[in-house]
């Protein structure tokens, strides 16, 4: 793979960029960005779906490597943990992995910083994101994610990871967990960023 042809979004390094307005009304959030540019077409299509479907994990882990280098100067608060959206047990089971995990770790191998995989917990079993409207997508995901060990984030700036960002649905709930476990300061990665 051709890291030129790539479609990279430079997102982190604008002070405000396009991803902005789907989480920063909501929520504070101290950085915000995304390693590609998706649309239907783009190479990264193939990328992400060679991660997800085709178990590439090799290629998640080494894209958060590329990235971690490139965000490195990026954080006004950096990063004491890195926190991958969490799959479902049964999801997990069904997929033989969470690709959100090997993009953490690559971030994590090449920012220094640990990946706490176990840390937030997805307690129920939802459908796919995939083919639902912004509300149903935040209906989906309401209330089913959870953080154990509290006491270890709590004061903790943190950055949470994740395949990709539609509406930002996901990454709201989760983010929203990780505040009221008392993290300092909260900070998003995407591997890629869906195109409107």
């Amino acid at each position: 793979m051709c890291q030129i042809t790539l479609p990279v979004s430079n997102y982190h390094q604008m002070k405000i960029n396009p991803m902005d307005s789907l989480l920063k009304l909501r929520m504070r959030v101290d950085f915000i960005s995304s390693y590609l540019l998706y649309d239907k077409g783009l190479s990264t299509q193939n990328i992400l779906h060679s991660i997800k479907y085709n178990g590439n994990k090799l290629l998640a882990y080494h894209l958060g490597l590329l990235y971690g280098l490139e965000i490195k100067a990026s954080f006004e608060h950096f990063p004491d943990y890195i926190v991958p959206v969490p799959l479902h047990k049964r999801k997990q089971r069904q997929r033989g992995f969470n690709q959100s995990e090997f993009w953490a770790n690559g971030l994590a191998g090449s920012l220094g910083v640990p990946s706490l995989t176990d840390s937030l917990v997805r307690t129920k079993f939802t459908k796919t994101q995939t083919r639902k409207t912004r509300e149903e997508r935040i209906k989906n995901v309401s209330n089913v994610f959870s953080v154990k060990n509290k006491e270890l984030i709590k004061g903790k700036s943190i950055l949470l990871v994740d395949d990709v960002i539609t509406t930002g649905a996901t990454l709201e709930a989760c983010g929203n967990e990780l505040w009221n476990a008392g993290i300092r300061s909260l900070n998003i990665a995407t591997i890629a960023f869906a195109v409107k």
